[in-house]
């Protein structure tokens, strides 16, 4: 617990196998672990951003005053075109949930556009992950967060 709807069978070739392809964490209960672990990282000024609704987060006990916003896909229009102004001098931190329709965030790691700050997960492989948003191109390239 809690990443138990997490494990998948040889057959599929593990949690690995099932990456892209099924939902690794469907109901989101893992995420308190991620927001346990994140909580000493936070600082007053930093805004949340989480990938798909943002329920569980909220009812979470944050420092105050921290906001927490949800980018779902028909919002990712309004963040492109808004989120830089709105969010200059604020740390942005992205939370990310593996989900069969998602993209993979590797490549805008890999650029420095995103940087890993917690992760979560089973067996070597995220489930769940913190990254702080480290460039502004990361708003012109929202379509690699939901695999577009």
């Amino acid at each position: 617990h809690p990443y138990e709807s997490s494990y998948y069978n040889i057959l599929i070739g593990g949690p690995r196998g099932a990456a892209g392809r099924l939902d690794l964490e469907p109901d989101g209960s893992s995420f308190v672990q991620l927001l346990f672990a994140l909580r000493p990282e936070l600082k007053p000024d930093d805004i949340l951003v989480t990938v798909g609704p943002r329920d569980l987060v909220t009812q979470m006990r944050l420092p105050e005053g921290i906001p927490v916003h949800e980018l779902l896909p028909d919002s990712e229009t309004l963040f492109r075109s808004q989120a830089a102004g709105l969010f200059a001098g604020h740390r942005v931190l992205l939370l990310y949930g593996q989900d069969r329709h998602w993209g993979n965030l590797d490549d805008l790691v890999r650029d420095g556009v995103l940087e890993v700050i917690v992760e979560r997960g089973i067996a070597g492989l995220p489930v769940l992950l913190a990254l702080e948003v480290k460039r502004t191109e990361f708003w012109q390239r929202l379509s690699e967060v939901f695999g577009r």
